[in-house]
């Protein structure tokens, strides 16, 4: 009993440490997919209007994604949101570079 205890408290443990976004996977061999470029760190980034991560943990990696059309949110601190929408064909891999525009003070 006491190596299922054990068992049942160490899942729970590492279940904890993996990533906050499960549902994105990496884009396959054929590379199908969306990758971004040059979005701020702490940017948070948002497809189809499920929550994929920050800027630190998406930039520059090609992330899977099905054949039709998307939708694109980027907020980050001290930028106007980005919103755009794309449609992926297949075998495609997209390289967006979203112009975050940055909100001055008047």
């Amino acid at each position: 009993m006491n190596f299922f205890i054990r068992f049942v408290f160490f899942s729970c443990v590492l279940g904890l440490f993996a990533t906050s976004c499960s549902h994105v996977t990496f884009a396959p061999k054929s590379r199908q997919g969306l990758m971004l470029l040059a979005i701020p760190p702490t940017a948070q980034v948002y497809v189809d209007h499920k929550y994929w991560g920050t800027g630190i943990e998406l930039e520059r990696i090609p992330r899977l994604l099905p054949t039709g059309r998307h939708e694109l949110l980027i907020v980050a601190p001290n930028h106007y949101p980005y919103y755009s929408t794309f449609t992926l064909k297949a075998h495609e891999l997209l390289r967006r570079k979203p112009g975050l525009v940055r909100i001055t003070e008047n």
